[in-house]
């Protein structure tokens, strides 16, 4: 579960029913359901709160666009679920576990 820091509060959760959904925390309401092939490990909003980042045991991280409810970016890991995954500054670099360090 991760907390919105934008407009409106909202709420984002990964689920066993192979969903993470976005809601509306103060009404309770559902507002937008993205559908993986597997269960949801994580969760996160994005710096701006305009996209949610969501990982899953099927090997898939996606990042979703809050504005259409599309998914914007398919990352396939080789092997293993994904059950972390955060948004990263930019200027950070990726972290490699293989090297050890950011590359």
């Amino acid at each position: 579960v991760d907390l919105s820091g934008g407009e409106g509060l909202q709420a984002v959760a990964g689920s066993g029913d192979r969903t993470a959904r976005l809601w509306d925390w103060p009404q309770g309401r559902e507002l937008l359901c993205f559908p993986h092939e597997d269960w949801v490990w994580t969760v996160q909003f994005s710096p701006d709160s305009t996209k949610v980042l969501s990982g899953c045991e099927d090997s898939i991280a996606a990042v979703w666009d809050l504005r259409t409810g599309q998914r914007a970016v398919t990352l396939r890991r080789r092997s293993g679920g994904v059950n972390q995954a955060v948004f990263a500054d930019p200027l950070d670099g990726v972290w490699s576990p293989q090297v050890g360090t950011a590359v």
